[in-house]
């Protein structure tokens, strides 16, 4: 279990580091939340397009992945909300 919370934490931390380069590189709102965007298509994939057959743990691995890709989702949301905050404020 502790390896798993770490694992997620890493994946969230990622997201916000993505966020941070981002922000030193462009303005643009897209390409700040590209991550976010990237993997709720890929969420929604994995449960409505996706669906091979229910063998061994693919279940387990597919619930897995979604708990990844919501860290990563929540870290660059949560990080991308904060910078556009202080970038509103400082203008």
């Amino acid at each position: 279990m502790k390896k798993l919370i770490m694992i997620l934490l890493v994946s969230m931390t990622i997201g916000v580091l993505y966020s941070y380069v981002a922000t030193k590189f462009t303005m643009n709102k897209l390409i700040l939340y590209l991550p976010s965007y990237i993997g709720i298509i890929l969420i929604v994939y994995m449960f409505t397009l996706y669906s091979p057959e229910n063998t061994g743990f693919a279940d387990l691995a597919r619930i897995i992945s979604v708990m990844l890709l919501l860290s990563m989702i929540i870290g660059n949301t949560f990080s991308g909300l904060i910078i556009d905050r202080k970038r509103k404020r400082q203008n």
